[in-house]
């Protein structure tokens, strides 16, 4: 029998098997975790496996244009709607840890949540990961 996606919920439609960072882990940890498993996206964990936070490339490639470009360039850049990058320091970039780029503000959903549940909640938030996460804190 073949489910409507408005009618199949978080735990139907999610990763089964995560993959994970910890908040003490480099951005280069991160960026190669996402290449290895072609994700965009990491959930930041404690040694228990809860969840502190989420990194993305997004998040990442935001850091690096906020080292990067002065406050009145980056606005004049951004206005222009020019993606901007100068100089960032390798180093820097692959010895950061994920707590500094990272989103600790964590929008989650539970595993009962149906496919459009999450769809407007990302939308709402104008978001493009929500963890699922059993329970009601992350």
């Amino acid at each position: 029998m073949v489910v409507g996606i408005h009618t199949q919920t978080a735990r139907d439609i999610m990763s089964k098997h995560v993959v994970t960072v910890r908040a003490n882990d480099t951005i280069h940890f991160a960026l190669m975790m996402m290449a290895e498993h072609d994700l965009s996206a990491l959930p930041v964990v404690d040694p228990d496996g809860k969840c502190l936070g989420i990194i993305t490339q997004r998040d990442i490639i935001a850091a690096i244009r906020e080292k990067d470009v002065e406050d009145t360039e980056r606005h004049a850049l951004q206005a222009a709607g020019i993606v901007y990058f100068t100089d960032v320091a390798l180093e820097e970039l692959t010895t950061a840890r994920v707590q500094e780029m990272m989103s600790a503000e964590v929008v989650h959903v539970g595993p009962h949540h149906t496919a459009t549940e999450i769809a407007d909640r990302m939308l709402e938030r104008g978001i493009h990961h929500v963890p699922v996460i059993d329970g009601d804190s992350p």
